[in-house]
């Protein structure tokens, strides 16, 4: 981050620094409620040029750039290095727009998968959760760690915009990675309405059951495992 123009004077010089915050992997909008801070080796400094050095896991993230005191303004050059090939954008939108031929979205969704529990062997290898809502899909990365049968998956995280909250269900299933095929380890679901009738913006938790269906009406769906969950909710979309 390098301080850059006219204002920045040797009489006048600004304070500057950024912080960077881990957000949903689909994220393309302004943030508006603070996300997990990522600890970084450098502080607001008084100096021409503010920089560091982080190895950050696969993702997406928000990095808000701002003078130390409030209200200051300047203009600054920012550069990214990385390693390996990366995306960067301008978040300039609060909300996707609504259009006029379909009905308007009424709350916005976040929700973060945290960790998955599978019965049985344990020489399941490479596992994910796949998330669907309202006709979108979106997966986690592949767990590469050594405990199959208890993945974390780094707080993955997507944002949902929702149009009919009352009626949309959240489906998820945790699947084996495959060389050709990939192999369903248990599914679960839940209505979204269960969230209306609490408080927006707060933190919820959940535990829900993995079942295998099966093929006879009569069977009942033995549990498989477990996955684990937390959805924050916003009722104005603008401010999520």
């Amino acid at each position: 981050l390098l301080n850059w123009g006219e204002s920045n004077t040797i009489n006048k010089s600004l304070t500057i620094g950024y912080t960077v915050f881990k957000v949903e992997r689909n994220r393309k909008y302004i943030l508006h409620h603070l996300k997990k801070k990522i600890n970084l080796p450098v502080s607001f400094t008084n100096t021409r040029e503010v920089s560091c050095e982080k190895t950050l896991h696969a993702g997406r993230y928000l990095i808000l750039i701002s003078t130390y005191i409030p209200k200051e303004h300047g203009e600054f050059l920012f550069r990214i290095y990385t390693e390996h090939s990366s995306k960067c954008f301008e978040a300039i939108k609060h909300a996707p727009k609504n259009k006029f031929y379909r009905s308007s979205y009424q709350i916005a969704l976040s929700v973060q998968v945290t960790s998955a529990y599978i019965f049985g062997k344990t020489n399941h290898k490479n596992p994910y959760v796949e998330l669907s809502l309202e006709h979108k899909t979106y997966k986690t990365d592949i767990y590469r760690g050594s405990n199959l049968k208890f993945p974390f998956f780094d707080d993955e995280s997507f944002l949902f915009f929702l149009r009919h909250p009352k009626k949309s269900v959240l489906y998820l299933s945790v699947w084996e990675k495959g060389h050709i095929f990939d192999t369903s380890l248990g599914i679960a679901q839940f209505e979204i309405k269960q969230l209306l009738n609490k408080s927006p913006g707060f933190l919820y938790e959940l535990t829900l059951n993995l079942t295998h269906k099966q093929s006879k009406q009569n069977d009942i769906d033995p549990i498989s495992g477990s996955v684990t969950i937390t959805l924050i909710f916003y009722k104005d979309i603008n401010n999520c």
